[in-house]
């Protein structure tokens, strides 16, 4: 992302920032790195990360709530890469503690006034040092959290950080004032639901990202100064470039950033990728297809601009990289990058897509309403969704067929009735009952944050309760007697809290970063099995004692927060855990493990086995969820 800034002089030795023009593939320099005199900057109104929390990151200035209103076009392939890094702990919680600055100013109505010395406007700060991290490793990190967040338009083109070790958070200054950024969110959200609209209508990824393609290319133009430069305004290479229509058009990195954010919203996995193509810095994106394998996409060079789309560049395997050369993880400071996915030999093949019914209808919630099941005598043949029409979170919801009642923002639960929520309050958490005493109702909620939840039927819980976390979409489904499949096992998690952190020790990759409760801890897909694994409680008062079965060991049993071993290439085939401690009975554990040749296993509660025994099979993933247990109106 390269700016009208060459002027200001770069204070640090760590990359070299370059220059190039071609047509179509404008120049990336993502960001700029400068060192801020320590005088600079007056601390008023700043978002500063403060200590860890069982609830996460504290705020200075507790007015601001991270978890309101967040819309959810995330994308966590970046994180997730950084426990390949060195000091992988320490990296992934400054990106969680930069995600906590930025979701804080997101949600808030502040006008930036702090200007650095460059001309950026100061959102946040948080100390590095004080993470063991150095100042390369900071600024990698940086760099990962914005490729994983395109959301986040008005972050801007500098990583800035000063002699204390504080890496600063900026906002390009024409996104300083609160009614303008406002603005431009509203403006974005709406494009957004546009984009997933004219999508969401195709039933195979590969039709829908094509959708989204086509869509694209069809609204917007490439954009070139007067020298027939790619333009280097910043709304050209931020998200607005492709989603404002009022501007001029987009170069690389808006085209590949709003593709990414539109396929993120459609929960397409995805991947942002920046590199070097016909000689010139450009940005490009991979995406899963129906076969479960990544394909490289260049959205840019596929615009035929009043010829419409090509497609010489869409879904393509190895032979992308015959014009494209992605940076790596080998390249360090700005110009660093994620390890990106292989694509297969061959580009995807549509004729390969099996043909099937969708497994959804979509329908809104507009005035409280959805069509299609009728009275509660009606059955449902498919799943439904509900997402919002035109606001960005659930308000008002009805599920024919059944009773809702609703957990509402600043207001709790209501009653049990035909309609649940208030009108303009987000919706939290909701519970359905089925009103012909013959019929099962099956609900989930995509919260904000966490995903898909699980499947909760008959009047238990989906959403959460405590968290400020608001419900983007729901799925439901009524079924006569019979259970739907595959959907009553799971575990229906209520107040999911960071009580504790998880890390495995897996063949060859070693010690992997810290996770966060309801991420993956290990490999999958890999054939890498689990060597040890550890438990950092976050809460006094809270332990775990582990019970594992070990390649030749056997039985082994810990308390220090460690099982397994280290160097001596054995597996881990079994565990189970139990909360200990004079707070334990305020939390529930579950956990599920990703098993050699069996896949994800169901959620286990505390104090059951997960994994086999005298079966030889390796646990090569390991995902724990840990709730708060709070009074629940039943």
């Amino acid at each position: 992302m390269w700016k009208n800034w060459k002027k200001y002089i770069i204070t640090t030795a760590l990359t070299g920032v370059f220059m190039t023009a071609y047509m179509k593939s404008d120049v990336y320099a993502e960001d700029i790195i400068v060192e801020i005199p320590d005088t600079s900057i007056s601390e008023d109104n700043l978002i500063e990360v403060g200590q860890y929390s069982e609830n996460g990151f504290v705020y200075n200035n507790a007015s601001f709530n991270a978890v309101n209103q967040i819309n959810n076009y995330k994308n966590d392939y970046g994180y997730t890469d950084l426990s390949k890094r060195s000091n992988s702990a320490a990296r992934q919680q400054l990106y969680i503690a930069i995600e906590s600055v930025c979701d804080a100013y997101a949600v808030s109505n502040r006008s930036l006034s702090d200007m650095t010395t460059y001309g950026g406007y100061i959102i946040g700060k948080v100390n590095f040092k004080a993470l063991g991290l150095t100042t390369e490793e900071a600024i990698e990190t940086y760099v990962v959290y914005k490729y994983d967040n395109p959301e986040y338009f008005w972050l801007d083109g500098y990583v800035a950080y000063d002699s204390a070790g504080n890496l600063y958070v900026t906002s390009d200054a024409e996104y300083a004032s609160y009614d303008v950024r406002r603005g431009y969110e509203n403006l974005v959200n709406n494009k957004i639901k546009e984009y997933v609209n004219v999508a969401s209508v195709k039933t195979s990824d590969y039709d829908k990202v094509k959708a989204v393609h086509d869509y694209i290319i069809n609204k917007v133009d490439y954009a070139y100064d007067k020298d027939g430069n790619p333009l280097t305004t910043n709304f050209a290479h931020n998200i607005l470039g492709v989603f404002d229509e009022s501007n001029a058009g987009a170069v690389c990195e808006s085209y590949a950033k709003a593709f990414s954010v539109v396929l993120n919203a459609m929960d397409i996995d995805n991947v942002y990728v920046v590199g070097v193509a016909a000689g010139g810095g450009h940005a490009w994106n991979l995406a899963k297809m129906d076969d479960g394998a990544y394909y490289n996409f260049d959205v840019t060079w596929d615009d035929g601009k009043t010829l419409g789309p090509f497609y010489s560049y869409f879904a393509r395997g190895e032979g992308f990289l015959v014009s494209h050369t992605p940076n790596t993880p080998a390249n360090t400071g700005v110009m660093f990058m994620y390890d990106v996915p292989s694509a297969p030999a061959n580009d995807f093949d549509p004729s390969s897509i099996v043909e099937r019914p969708s497994e959804e209808e979509t329908t809104d919630s507009s005035s409280g309403g959805n069509s299609g099941i009728g009275d509660s005598s009606q059955i449902s043949k498919v799943v439904k969704t509900i997402i919002p029409s035109d606001a960005s979170y659930i308000d008002l919801v009805t599920i024919p067929g059944a009773y809702v009642q609703g957990h509402t923002a600043n207001v709790g639960w209501g009653d049990e009735a035909d309609i649940c929520g208030v009108s303009g309050y987000e919706l939290q958490a909701i519970r359905c009952i089925p009103k012909d005493a013959n019929n099962n109702v099956y609900y989930r909620c995509y919260v904000d944050g966490y995903g898909w939840l699980a499947w909760a039927k008959n009047g238990e819980i989906s959403g959460t309760v405590g968290l400020s976390k608001k419900i983007d979409k729901i799925q439901y489904i009524v079924t006569k007697n019979e259970q739907a499949p595959d959907m009553a096992s799971d575990v229906i998690f209520k107040n999911v809290t960071r009580a504790a952190l998880y890390k495995s020790h897996v063949q060859d990759h070693g010690d992997m970063g810290y996770c966060i409760p309801g991420t993956l801890s290990g490999t999958t897909g890999e054939s890498r099995r689990i060597e040890g694994f550890y438990i950092e409680s976050k809460v006094e008062g809270l332990g775990f004692h582990m019970k594992g079965h070990i390649q030749i060991n056997g039985d082994v049993s810990s308390d220090n927060g460690y099982i397994g071993t280290k160097g001596e290439s054995k597996r881990l085939e079994a565990l189970t855990i139990t909360l200990t401690g004079n707070k334990a009975s305020q939390y529930n554990l579950y956990y599920k493990g990703h098993v050699q040749n069996d896949g994800w296993s169901d959620y286990k509660k505390a104090g059951e086995m997960m994994g086999t025994n005298h079966q030889s099979k390796r646990l090569e993933g390991i995902i724990l969820i840990i709730e708060n247990k709070s009074t629940q109106k039943q």
